[in-house]
C-alpha cells in the first residue's frame, strides 16, 4: 500500500506516525545590553514520551528556518502521518491546529540568527493547507477531561511553517499541537491529548 509521502506499507500493519518535538528556542533579550535567553520547551519530551509508548518514531526538530524543513522532510518519506508539538508559552491550553498559512514572519531571530519579515512559505502554493481529518470532533471529545481547544492560527514561526509544509507533503494526513509551559499544563496532561491526536491521524491514514 502506498501512502501520501511515497512510503509503503505492508498491507494488514498499521500505520506509521512520526511525533517530533522542538529543541529549547531562545527568546528575545529582556533589555538593552541583555543576552537572549533559552526557553524550556517540554515539546521534546512529550513527543518522545508519547512516541516511546505507542512504538513510533520520534525525532527533535532544530529551531531554525534553514533547518527545520531539510530535518523534518526526509523523516516524512519513511511513515503515513505526522504529529507535531511546539511550544505556545502564552497559551493557558493545549490547542489542536486546523489549518497552517503560507506565511513566513517571525518577530525575534530564530536559534541561529535568521529572522524572516512578511514572506511566503511557498510561491506556488496555496495560502492555507487543513488537516484532512476531524479537528473539531477529537478536540470536543477531550473537552470533558482534558485543557484543550480548538486552533485556527499556528502562528507564523516555525511551528506554522512544518504544519504547512507536513500537510502538503502528506496530503492533509497531519496534525499539529501547541501545548503550553509545563507549569502551566503538566507534560503529562499535555502527552494525553498528543496520544488522542496520534490515534485520530493513525485512524485517517488506514
Amino acid at each position: 500500500m502506498s501512502t501520501p509521502s511515497g512510503h509503503t506499507r505492508a498491507a494488514g500493519t498499521p500505520p506509521r506516525i512520526l511525533v517530533t518535538g522542538f529543541e529549547p528556542f531562545l527568546t528575545a533579550p529582556a533589555g538593552p545590553g541583555a543576552a537572549p535567553q533559552l526557553l524550556p520547551n517540554p515539546s521534546a519530551e512529550v513527543a518522545e514520551r508519547v512516541a516511546r509508548e505507542l512504538g513510533l518514531p520520534w525525532a527533535v526538530l532544530p529551531v531554525a528556518f534553514e533547518a527545520t524543513w531539510p530535518a523534518l522532510a526526509p523523516l516524512l518519506l519513511e511513515v503515513d502521518g505526522w504529529v507535531g508539538v511546539g511550544l505556545a508559552a502564552a497559551r493557558g491550553r493545549v490547542e489542536v491546529e486546523t489549518l497552517a498559512i503560507n506565511v513566513r514572519h517571525n518577530a525575534t531571530p530564530d536559534n541561529r540568527g535568521a529572522q524572516i519579515v512578511d514572506s511566503v512559505i511557498d510561491a506556488d502554493g496555496p495560502l492555507a493547507r487543513r488537516a484532512a481529518w476531524d479537528v473539531a470532533g477529537l478536540v470536543a471529545s477531550l473537552t470533558a477531561i482534558h485543557p484543550v481547544a480548538q486552533s485556527h492560527h499556528a502562528g507564523t514561526f516555525l511551528c506554522n511553517e512544518v504544519f504547512y509544509r507536513g500537510l502538503g507533503a502528506l496530503r492533509g494526513r497531519a496534525a499539529f499541537v501547541h501545548i503550553p509551559p509545563a507549569e502551566v499544563v503538566t507534560v503529562v496532561e499535555s502527552m494525553a491529548v498528543v496520544a488522542a491526536v496520534v490515534e485520530a491521524v493513525r485512524a485517517s491514514s488506514r
